[in-house]
């Protein structure tokens, strides 16, 4: 497996593996929790299904970040970061939708138990247990995607100097390329309107 070389690159790391073990651990808590509130009658309704999946979509989605990210930082790609960003984001969206899936499944459930009462243990509420673990996980994803924002914005002009370097870039294509962006920066620039 590779390992992070540079500062950033661990850090990268390091922000993802945190998110991923304590995200992984609430979510096999607040999962525990769900399996040891319900009764086996619970297969006769959807949400029997789909609340553990939903626990399981976020366990593979965190992990599937670091494994990407370690990818990324091997080869050096750019466009890879920038897609975990994305994702991150994404993960941090779908965590603050998963709380309130669990709150209105957990609390449904609860208040109509004497409809159903073979569905969920009648004798307590899961939601005050979990609620404090599913926010925590909203909290997590939500600080781990502000963190890696700006590293991934470094790692990004660190790996644009190494690209530049294995193309065997020398002055004179560095002078090139910036006669280029002048160029066409005043080109673009003489194109516009003026404004009375």
């Amino acid at each position: 497996m590779y390992r992070p070389t540079t500062k950033n690159e661990w850090w990268l790391c390091g922000v993802l593996l945190t998110q991923a073990i304590l995200t992984i651990a609430l979510e096999i808590y607040i999962l525990v929790e769900w399996q040891a509130w319900v009764t086996p009658q619970i297969v006769q309704v959807t949400v029997s299904v789909i609340i553990p999946i939903n626990l399981d979509v976020l366990i593979f989605a965190c992990l599937y970040e670091f494994i990407l990210a370690l990818d990324a930082i091997h080869q050096k790609n750019n466009i890879l970061l920038f897609a975990i960003c994305i994702s991150n984001t994404c993960t941090f969206v779908y965590s603050v939708m998963q709380y309130q899936m669990m709150e209105e499944n957990t609390m449904r459930l609860f208040d109509e138990r004497y409809g159903y009462p073979t569905l969920v243990d009648t004798t307590r509420n899961v939601w005050p247990l979990i609620k404090p673990a599913e926010i925590l996980v909203a909290i997590f994803t939500g600080l781990g995607t502000l963190l890696i924002f700006p590293i991934v914005y470094l790692l990004h002009k660190e790996y644009s100097w190494a690209i530049y370097k294995v193309v065997h870039g020398g002055p004179k294509t560095r002078m090139r390329y910036l006669a280029y962006e002048v160029r066409f920066s005043r080109r673009s620039s003489l194109d516009l309107p003026c404004a009375n």
